[in-house]
């Protein structure tokens, strides 16, 4: 059963902070959509970050600026944002979840089933937080343990670049099996594979191995092949580790296939 004894409302986003680490026991209300994904979940205090105004997406001539609070449905149906994301959140459950569920909410707790973490990976993604230095979701997904901090923004760098994301689930809205996402912009691709069931991450030699080639559809195999090797894989109610490492093959190479075509 989920139980919160104490609801704070801070004005500021630095009243939230200081909320946060003068209470050892404090939880973020970043949305609220998986806080029953722990089983009877007690919230001493919980920190509501409605009402900051980090809600909102803005864009400049190099860069999008999108809040944390930011809804998934949102970045859904934002024209200039909609090529790089609809197909890593159009099938989040239903409209009425991705109307609550949050960027920064999705982001934060590193959620190994996330699509759109991928998604982001093989762009050119930067957070911003408050009570933390500012840093690339790269290397955010490989820290081990954070500080008390808050995600404030999400900024993500405007380039000329082609994208293709993946997945695979046992049904439409059901948590993926395993995705995948590839990029390539002025030669450079970033490929990740995510839902392992571990968080996304980046295939680093099959990135290296792709520029250093040119896209054929024997490279790609090649490419396809590497990444499959070089990532682990584990194994839960979904899917075991030998069948996710043989469909990120599969999926690897749709993607670069898709992105070649483009």
């Amino acid at each position: 059963m989920l139980v919160i004894n104490k609801l704070l409302k801070p004005n500021t986003i630095e009243e939230a902070l200081r909320l946060l680490k003068d209470n050892k026991k404090a939880h973020i209300l970043g949305g609220g959509a998986f806080l029953r994904l722990s089983s009877d979940l007690q919230i001493h205090a919980a920190i509501d970050l409605y009402g900051l105004g980090i809600d909102k997406i803005e864009e400049n001539d190099n860069e999008f600026i999108i809040g944390a609070m930011t809804t998934l449905r949102d970045l859904e149906v934002h024209k200039a944002l909609n090529p790089l994301f609809s197909k890593s959140v159009e099938n989040i459950v239903g409209v009425q979840l991705r109307n609550i569920a949050t960027i920064g909410g999705t982001i934060f707790p590193k959620y190994a089933f996330s699509d759109l973490i991928t998604a982001l990976l093989v762009l050119d993604t930067k957070l911003i937080f408050e009570g933390k230095e500012d840093i690339s979701l790269e290397a955010y997904l490989l820290e081990k343990k954070s500080d008390k901090c808050i995600l404030k923004s999400i900024i993500i760098k405007k380039e000329k670049i082609k994208t293709s994301f993946k997945t695979i689930k046992n049904s439409v809205s059901d948590y993926a099996i395993l995705n995948a996402a590839v990029s390539v912009c002025h030669g450079k691709y970033k490929v990740a594979v995510g839902a392992r069931p571990s968080v996304s991450s980046l295939a680093y030699e099959a990135m290296t191995y792709l520029e250093m080639n040119e896209l054929t559809e024997e490279t790609i195999e090649v490419a396809s092949d590497i990444a499959m090797n070089e990532l682990t894989f584990g194994n839960n109610r979904l899917g075991s580790d030998h069948y996710r490492k043989d469909m990120c093959k599969v999926l690897v190479k749709r993607a670069l296939m898709e992105v070649m075509s483009c």
